[in-house]
Order: structure tokens, then sequence, then C-alpha cells
């Protein structure tokens, strides 16, 4: 049985609740750059160092974000339709070609045009509802540099899921969030087992992503 990976996205495009603390301007706020460091209020800038993760160029279809962008898929991969109760959002989900009867490696993307709260902010909100679960561990967000983005921000997390027949199993979660010129965000997220996200097939066809 696939798992179901639409719960881990269910904060990606909505803004920051009222029991939230005012931001307060960092001293870099309104400059040029697509640091989320720079541009971000200072109480939701991520915390963890600066990442690593670079774009890579991806092989196999390419997958269309509803004009804001797209990404590849390897040969092979199952997309199924998206699923979001948010208004506004549209989703994919992609299940890579050596998925597992889990269903994971995948790839799931969710995007809105006019987001209520840009990538920062909506990175933040979702580490607030994470870190609170303990199903979650070794959850760290961090500023990254993504060509087309005005800020983005990545989370890695590990998970341990639920499964329909009892017991859990656990889950590596690369998140990445991308906030366009023109208020688009959206919201890649990979998955595969515990342990085998770096040089998996979800996080080769995450790293395709361009936005535009």
């Amino acid at each position: 049985m696939s798992l179901a990976l639409t719960a881990a996205a269910l904060l990606a495009v909505t803004g920051c609740s009222a029991d939230e603390p005012e931001a307060t301007s960092s001293p870099d706020a309104g400059s040029s750059g697509s640091s989320a460091e720079a541009t971000a209020p200072s109480v939701m800038s991520p915390t963890g160092a600066p990442s690593e993760l670079t774009p890579a160029e991806g092989s196999g279809e390419e997958i269309d974000l509803g004009g804001h962008g797209s990404f590849r898929a390897p040969e092979g991969s199952a997309t199924e339709p998206g699923g979001t109760e948010i208004p506004g959002t549209e989703q994919v989900l992609v299940r890579m070609p050596d998925a597992t009867e889990r269903g994971v490696p995948a790839v799931q993307v969710t995007w809105q045009a006019d987001a209520p709260a840009g990538a920062v902010e909506q990175s933040w909100s979702t580490e607030k509802s994470r870190t609170i679960d303990p199903s979650v561990s070794d959850y760290v967000r961090s500023p990254v540099e993504w060509p087309g983005s005005e800020s983005s921000v990545v989370a890695t997390w590990t998970e341990d899921v639920a499964l329909a027949e009892g017991g859990t199993t656990g889950v590596d979660a690369l998140a990445l969030w991308l906030e366009k010129a023109d208020g688009t965000v959206v919201l890649a997220i990979a998955f595969a087992p515990a342990g085998e996200l770096d040089g998996s097939t979800s996080l080769e066809a995450l790293r395709s992503l361009t936005v535009s």
C-alpha cells in the first residue's frame, strides 16, 4: 500500500496564523538578492547553515507547473492527481520508477499564485508544526540559493509514517520552497526511505525544478 504523502504539505501555502509573533525587520530587509536570510524577518529566518543543495538538469518527462515552472521525472514514473484542501493551490505527486510498494521514492509539488505568505514565512510556519510532531525528528531549515527565485528555503527531516496494516516506516524528506517575484510560491518535497534520500531518484527530480 502506498504511503499518503500529502499531509506533509498541508501548510505549504497558508499564511501565518494569528498567534504567531509579530516579525521584526532584519538589518538587511528590503535588500536585493535571493538569500532568504537577507530578505526575511529575523524571527522567521532559517537557523540552519546555508544548504549546499544545487539544481541539476534531470532527465525524462517534463512536468509543467501551470506555467510557473517545471521539473523532470525519470522515464517510468507514475503521476497521480494532486489533492489539497487549500483554496487556490495546485499539486502533483509523482512516484519514481524505483518506488517500493510503499510508494517511495516520490516527489510532491504544490504551487499557488499570489500566495498569502512567502517562502520564508511558509517554511517557518511548517517548521513550527512539524517540530512538535513526535513522529518527526532531525528537522533542519536552511537558506538556499536557487535560480529564478526571489527567496528560497530548504528543510530536511525524518518521519515515522503509520502503516494501515500497523506499525510504522521511516521516511526521509527534503522540502524546497521557492518564491517568485510575482508572489507565486512553489513547494517541492522529495521523499525516500529513511537513510536513502541522498542520491535518490526523488531528490534528483526535485533538483531539476525550475521556476519561470
